[in-house]
């Protein structure tokens, strides 16, 4: 026997048509809502990632530049060091020089004052250079390089020759 509807079975297929479209409608929303879940977490799990990214790499330009940081106050160290150290060494070696000149000049004064033919002025001049060449030369602290010589004031010339009558 076929399947077959008459007017009597209307009010019950009415029925039934407006259930099935409420349990559609309860699935579409359950769908949507669904959907709308996954979506939401696609798109929670996208920024997740982003933002373990954006950590991540903020933590490794941090630590580099640290160490970027640690490096360059090293070398500034070392090469403050090694300035300090050339400095005193370029100290020593003038030490050295002054020393030499010193000695140079204090033998000519004293081969000067040596001479019987000097005049008492002459001689007195031979000593104010002495005194001045012993100022002049005076061998520099070379660990207190911030300490300043003054050069000191030459002394004055005069003329010293004998008169001729």
């Amino acid at each position: 026997m076929p399947n077959t509807v008459g007017p009597e079975d209307l009010p019950n297929l009415l029925v039934a048509t407006t259930d099935l479209a409420q349990r559609v409608n309860v699935l579409s929303d359950h769908l949507t809502v669904s959907q709308d879940q996954a979506l939401r977490a696609e798109k929670q799990a996208h920024r997740t990632k982003y933002l373990t990214r954006l950590v991540f790499a903020l933590v490794v330009l941090s630590l580099l530049g640290v160490g970027i940081n640690a490096i360059v106050i090293q070398e500034v160290r070392d090469t403050g060091a090694a300035n300090k150290a050339n400095a005193v060494t370029a100290c020593r070696n003038a030490n050295d020089s002054r020393q030499a000149n010193k000695a140079l000049w204090d033998w000519l004064v004293n081969a000067s004052l040596a001479q019987s033919t000097q005049t008492p002025e002459a001689r007195e001049l031979l000593r104010e250079l002495s005194e001045y060449i012993k100022a002049l030369y005076t061998p520099h602290d070379c660990a207190d390089l911030s300490k300043k010589y003054p050069l000191p004031d030459p002394p004055p010339v005069i003329d010293v020759s004998p008169q001729k009558p």
